[in-house]
């Protein structure tokens, strides 16, 4: 079964998650050494993580964050700099084979 999205065929959720072991715990890694992900008047932390397999995913690189200062610019997220209150955590992994 295939579902089709912007041109681009995409494989059913069941054929990605055939070999997914669901009974079997996995340790799990994370990557946030941020100082915050969110930044609003009365709360700033990190509470956005990205959680992957460790023992089949290796961490490459992150992309970086706005400096304090850019974040903080118009007091507060969001401002009309960067549109949401939390920042994007985007990194690159790599299957381990």
């Amino acid at each position: 079964m295939k579902y089709i999205f912007n041109g681009y065929f995409i494989l059913a959720y069941s054929i990605l998650t055939k070999d997914f072991n669901y009974k079997t715990p996995i340790e799990l890694s994370t990557y946030s050494n941020y100082t915050y992900t969110n930044y609003m008047l009365n709360f700033h932390g990190t509470i956005d993580h990205i959680f992957f397999d460790g023992k089949k995913f290796q961490f490459q690189r992150a992309i970086p964050m706005p400096t304090h200062e850019e974040v903080t610019e118009f007091t507060a997220l969001p401002s009309c700099k960067i549109p949401s209150d939390h920042l994007a955590v985007v990194v690159e992994l790599e299957m381990i084979k």
